[in-house]
């Protein structure tokens, strides 16, 4: 598990290091744009008012000017607009965001390993205490999965109970396809050898 949350945590470290480098990158060479050839960008943007929001060219000149008044609107309006990036301030750094993800993954992940303990430790190697540890370790999974559909939707501020089952069933049906994969593997393998 730990191998695990090291590498989801370095994959987000990673993957925003390289968004927020994207996105710094584009929004330099834009602000380079509207100063050296604020026509071209004008025009861009008049453009998308009137093929994408259909404006009147008239209103769709006013538009351009009004806006262009603040450069700094203007430009993450363009960003957005044309490039689909929204600049927003982030507090959290590519590195927080890796110890974050690591942080969810070992304490979500330690549910299914709860329910495996608890039960097929008691009784190893018995019948019984692998169909219990199976059983409680698919229960205590289950209960993780809705705690975070719950957490998600009282952040997202959405429908708490809602968002715990929608993300319960989709726990279930990515666990079934896992078992059944696997039962899938285990039957060939033994067809094979």
């Amino acid at each position: 598990m730990l191998a695990s949350a090291f590498s989801m945590g370095y994959g987000e470290y990673v993957s925003c290091g390289a968004e927020r480098d994207y996105v710094q990158a584009e929004r330099k060479r834009e602000e380079v744009e509207v100063e050296e050839k604020p026509d071209c960008e004008k025009g861009e943007m008049f453009e998308i008012y009137v093929e994408r929001y259909n404006f009147t060219p008239e209103d769709a000149e006013k538009l351009v000017d009004l806006t262009f008044r603040n450069k700094a609107f203007f430009l993450r309006h363009m960003m957005a607009e044309e490039l689909g990036i929204l600049l927003t301030e982030d507090e959290l750094s590519p590195a927080k965001r890796g110890w974050l993800m690591f942080g969810s993954f070992c304490i979500l992940g330690s549910f299914p390993l709860l329910g495996f303990f608890g039960f097929f430790l008691a009784e190893a190697g018995s019948t019984l205490s692998h169909i219990l540890g199976f059983t409680s370790t698919a229960v205590f999974s289950l209960f993780g999965t809705m705690c975070l559909g719950y957490f998600k939707g009282s952040y997202m501020r959405q429908g708490k109970l809602s968002s715990a089952l929608k993300m319960t069933f989709n726990g279930v049906i990515v666990g079934l396809i896992s078992y059944l994969s696997g039962l899938i593997l285990m039957v060939r393998l033994r067809l094979a050898g």
